[in-house]
């Protein structure tokens, strides 16, 4: 009898390890379901919320005009509001992360989402890599049509050779010029090169004094710089502020301070000028004489070229010079 007593007390303790234990267990199991209920719940109401936002944001993308629509004054705006939607959809990109970490921490715990969860959550990745994708894209096609068409871009001169040349642009911004039909390639504009010809013809004058006036001359009014005035290009390259001789101008902004020089010589003298035509050749004179290595720059004194081509008279030329040795770019008449 005692030691069925002893047995019995035996298995009672036993009994009462194992219910202890399936407790404990039934304890961390409840505790394991509570947590992987409030995952589900946090990930089905984070799911929510990115389809809302992703819905939204492609709303903003389907809104998008065509790049080839826009103008090109309105390049720069719609690059500001790109950057600041991409911005914008840090929070996006945050809620795709939070998403996909709950969902790690599900699968290591064991559990899997439903046929119907795993097809949102997929769906959702796809909808934000497409939505990267086309705000990359975007941003690419504005930056290369602000590049190729926008304020600092040399497109406008494209008209000031005719076919079969081309005008093209080297990695430094300096122009050079493809003739298709000879397939030849020079740094010399066209009408560069026919107006050196002519220069040359004049060589037979015996004085070099009046050979070398009779050049300028040629230069001058070939580049129509005999008719601006040298006030005019103080007041332009003041404007540019363009006036520090250690200045290293590019070639874009000997593009524009030559722009603005002849649209003010065309409203002032009120004649017709081709505008691109002009602005390149003297592109292309101050280069030879300025920027002989091809370089892309040159110091802001290049203006002198300019001076030296202006339509007053040789004492004035030398008072603006000695004056102000930064206005660069041709002038030469009395």
């Amino acid at each position: 009898m005692q030691n069925v007593s002893r047995s019995v007390w035996k298995q009672a303790n036993v009994a009462s390890d194992l219910w202890e234990k399936l407790t404990a267990r039934c304890v961390d199991r409840h505790r394991h379901m509570e947590r992987t209920l409030e995952r589900l719940l946090q990930m089905q109401a984070a799911m929510d919320e990115l389809a809302h936002a992703l819905e939204q944001a492609d709303g903003v993308r389907h809104a998008w005009e065509p790049v080839g629509d826009l103008f090109i004054d309105s390049l720069q705006d719609h690059i500001d509001a790109t950057k600041l939607f991409k911005e914008e959809l840090t929070q996006v990109k945050e809620g795709i992360t939070h998403i996909n970490d709950l969902a790690h921490q599900l699968a290591i715990s064991d559990v899997h989402l439903s046929m119907e969860n795993a097809r949102a959550l997929e769906q959702l990745n796809s909808r934000w890599k497409l939505l990267q994708g086309s705000v990359e894209e975007r941003m690419k096609q504005l930056q290369d049509a602000h590049r190729d068409f926008g304020p600092g871009s040399q497109h406008f001169l494209s008209s000031s050779v005719q076919i079969p040349w081309e005008r093209a642009i080297s990695p430094n911004k300096v122009p050079y010029y493809i003739n298709h039909q000879a397939q030849t390639t020079c740094w010399d504009h066209p009408k560069m090169t026919e107006l050196y010809q002519a220069l040359a013809d004049l060589n037979n004058i015996k004085f070099s004094a009046y050979r070398t006036a009779m050049k300028l001359r040629r230069v001058q009014k070939a580049l129509r710089l005999d008719l601006l005035k040298l006030t005019s290009i103080a007041e332009v390259f003041r404007e540019q502020d363009l006036q520090h001789s250690e200045h290293m101008m590019d070639v874009v902004e000997v593009i524009h301070a030559l722009t603005a020089l002849y649209e003010r010589l065309e409203e002032e003298q009120s004649v017709l000028i081709n505008i691109p035509l002009c602005v390149d050749m003297c592109l292309n004179w101050l280069l030879n004489v300025y920027d002989s290595n091809a370089l892309g720059s040159g110091p802001v004194h290049t203006n002198t070229g300019t001076l030296m081509g202006s339509k007053q008279h040789w004492d004035s030329k030398c008072i603006g010079i000695s004056k102000n040795a930064t206005y660069n770019i041709i002038a030469a008449d009395s």
